[in-house]
């Protein structure tokens, strides 16, 4: 049987007899902390019971298993309660912001101010512009988040993680419409989706990438402070056409290395026109009883309190 490991600092070949077992498999490739994944989308192998047949574990002949160290992602999550409210726009010759680096433009595609915006923005770029028509596109990426959590394979989800909801909660909530998604999804996500996931704050001009060190190829969302959008890369000025455009880049060619060294040119043209919203400043009122509330932590009190989740910003 050969395999072909691929890590973040490697990638090699090995071979084992056909009747190895997961303690081989362990005993080649080392075994502190680590989780193994195969398939596409990949998907978890469990390796708890070390005297198991890799055949008898979904591992074939020629598969390339995906070995990554268990670690929590360091970015602090933040999960709002409340619906998005309506944010600055950009002005330009037409409708989608962009910057232009020499014939290439990097072009930001509006996603629906919904509280799906953060699975429609993936979902834009993964599955096309035309995935944010239809409920079932964002479901399928809620789902697939809400089974990673539940099955909780490593072992890394507690409440602590899951902002004080328990494992069952919190997989029943990030299926609502109603749920926002965010450093924890994300990074399921890329996992899922075998791909980098790069999210670009526009305010603090930070760009947080998950997966990054294990996938290729990787797609880029911008994160206004309550909205997620996509981004898109065109080769012509027809920038109003999104059915021409690439939105997954090779990580390792020419366009990969462009958008890298040019993503956060598109986000500070954005915050230099006001494209991002400070949360702990903004006021909001409620749609619902009209209430005003100076910043996200008014907001999320008040929809605890309430049920309310229906706000708007007041500019």
């Amino acid at each position: 049987m050969r395999l072909k490991i691929k890590r973040s600092n490697e990638q090699r070949l090995i071979t084992l007899p056909d009747s190895a077992t997961v303690s081989d498999l362990l005993t080649e490739i080392g075994s502190a902390s680590i989780s193994i994944k195969a398939g596409f989308p990949p998907q978890t192998i469990d390796i708890a019971d070390t005297s198991k047949l890799l055949a008898d574990s979904g591992i074939e002949n020629g598969e390339m298993l995906i070995v990554t160290n268990i670690i929590e992602t360091e970015l602090p999550v933040t999960k709002h309660e409340y619906t998005h409210a309506t944010h600055a726009t950009v002005s330009n010759q037409n409708n989608a912001p962009y910057v232009q680096i020499d014939d290439i433009f990097l072009v930001l595609r509006k996603i629906p101010d919904d509280n799906s915006c953060f699975f429609n923005s993936i979902g834009y770029c993964i599955f096309g512009p035309d995935s944010v028509k239809y409920p079932d596109s964002q479901q399928e990426l809620r789902q697939a988040v809400a089974n990673v959590i539940r099955e909780n394979n490593q072992g890394i989800f507690n409440s602590a993680i899951l902002g004080g909801k328990s494992i069952t909660e919190y997989s029943q909530w990030i299926q609502s419409s109603n749920s926002w998604g965010g450093a924890i999804e994300a990074q399921i996500l890329a996992e899922y989706l075998g791909i980098g996931i790069w999210t670009v704050d526009i305010e603090s001009l930070q760009v947080y990438k998950f997966n990054d060190d294990i996938a290729s190829r990787f797609c880029v969302i911008m994160y206004s402070g309550i909205h997620y959008d996509a981004m898109a890369l065109k080769l012509d000025t027809s920038l109003d056409e999104e059915n021409s455009q690439i939105c997954v880049f090779d990580k390792f060619s020419e366009l990969g290395t462009l958008i890298e060294d040019n993503v956060l040119k598109l986000t500070n043209h954005l915050k230099n026109q006001g494209y991002y919203t400070n949360t702990s400043t903004f006021i909001l009122q409620c749609q619902i009883c009209l209430a005003t509330l100076h910043g996200e932590k008014e907001a999320n009190s008040h929809a605890k309190k309430t049920g309310h989740t229906n706000f708007g910003e007041v500019k």
